[in-house]
């Protein structure tokens, strides 16, 4: 049996909540960014990807999920603290088979 997008994005938010209950309201929140107004790409690649904010109009995040990092205040206020963009880009990218970005291009040559 087929699930609606709905189901399944709900059913993120209840496993990542008993994964980790911490989480629960960032989870919430990063839903409704992927139920109303996704992230969209911003690269070619799976990496760098655009999350608008929900309460400044005409304002995005940038997101690396290879650094696993935002741009947003939350995340640098909280030092890499998982926040509701990075966990909208992780959900809608989960929920669209999108694949893993590649790996970060390796410091030390």
């Amino acid at each position: 049996m087929s699930t609606t997008p709905q189901l399944d994005l709900r059913r993120l938010v209840v496993t990542g909540t008993a994964r980790r209950p911490e989480l629960a309201d960032t989870l919430n929140s990063a839903a409704a960014i992927v139920r109303y107004d996704p992230p969209r790409p911003a690269s070619r690649t799976s990496r760098l990807w655009l999350v608008p904010s929900e309460h400044r109009e005409h304002v995005a995040y940038l997101v690396d999920r290879t650094a696993k990092t935002c741009a947003c205040p939350d995340n640098r206020r909280n030092r890499g603290r998982l926040c509701k963009h990075r966990l909208a880009v992780e959900m809608f990218c989960r929920l669209n088979d999108e694949p893993e970005p590649p790996d970060a291009p390796d410091e030390r040559r």
